[in-house]
Formats: C-alpha cells, sequence, structure tokens
C-alpha cells in the first residue's frame, strides 16, 4: 500500500518537473471525475558537478472532482516501453469556489488543462536510486 499526501496547492509544496508520465486513467463515480497520471515521481535530484542521481518511486497523481478538460498530446514512434509524455511544469491559479485551475505543461507543447477541487499523490511502490530520471518497467 502505497503513501499519501494531501497537497492543497501543488505549485506551492512539490516539484514535478521532469517526471514521466506512464499512464493517464479516469475514475468515474458518483457524478464526479478524478483524473490520474500514472507517473515516475523524482523525489530527490542528488547533483555533485554536472552529474546527477534521483530517488524515484511509481506514484499516482490524482486530481478529484475534474472538468473542462482538455488534453493536447501528440505522440510519435509510440511503443509499448516508452513514457507517454514528460512533465516540465504544473501550475495552479484560483478557480470559482473552492476549485484550481489546473496547468500541466508538457515536453514538445504538449499540455493538459483542467479545474479540480483538489489533488492527491500516492507513492505506490518502491524508491529506487538511478542515473536516469525515470523507472524502467521491472522497477
Amino acid at each position: 500500500m502505497g503513501a499519501y499526501l494531501m497537497i492543497p496547492d501543488i505549485t506551492d509544496t512539490v516539484d514535478f518537473h521532469d517526471n514521466h508520465i506512464r499512464g493517464i486513467s479516469f475514475d468515474d463515480e458518483d457524478s464526479s471525475c478524478d483524473l490520474i497520471l500514472d507517473i515516475d515521481y523524482i523525489q530527490e535530484w542528488m547533483c555533485q558537478g554536472v552529474s546527477c542521481e534521483f530517488l524515484i518511486a511509481p506514484a499516482y497523481l490524482r486530481f478529484k472532482q475534474v472538468n473542462n478538460l482538455q488534453i493536447l498530446l501528440r505522440k510519435d514512434n509510440f511503443t509499448l516501453n516508452s513514457h507517454l509524455a514528460i512533465i516540465l511544469s504544473v501550475e495552479s491559479f484560483p478557480a470559482e469556489g473552492n476549485r484550481k485551475s489546473y496547468k500541466i505543461s508538457l515536453v514538445d507543447d504538449d499540455l493538459i488543462q483542467f479545474e479540480a477541487e483538489g489533488v492527491e499523490l500516492s507513492i505506490t511502490g518502491q524508491s529506487t536510486r538511478s542515473g536516469k530520471q525515470y523507472l524502467l518497467r521491472n522497477e
């Protein structure tokens, strides 16, 4: 079972830069829909000079009660062992009521935008120390 972290505003708390997205899914219950990003979450950057190692864990980034969803995602040469996208930044802005507007900027000018009530990060497996910014399929 993974560890859960409720994040009131991810732009103030957690940096998702260079996290790889492995998949996108939706959890549709009780007339609301959650957007779930399956990511390789970089927990820590350990750099000395020009070389870096990363502490990475598989995780779900779940946005609660999503609406006004827009996804722009282009993928050439898609293979089963590749990632879906790479996160450059995640920004949030006030929206109506207790909601926030989220903008997830991705490599190659791809984008995910929506409104949500909140976000939850859950670590779903063991952390791995690696010279890469992503996990291999067996990690």
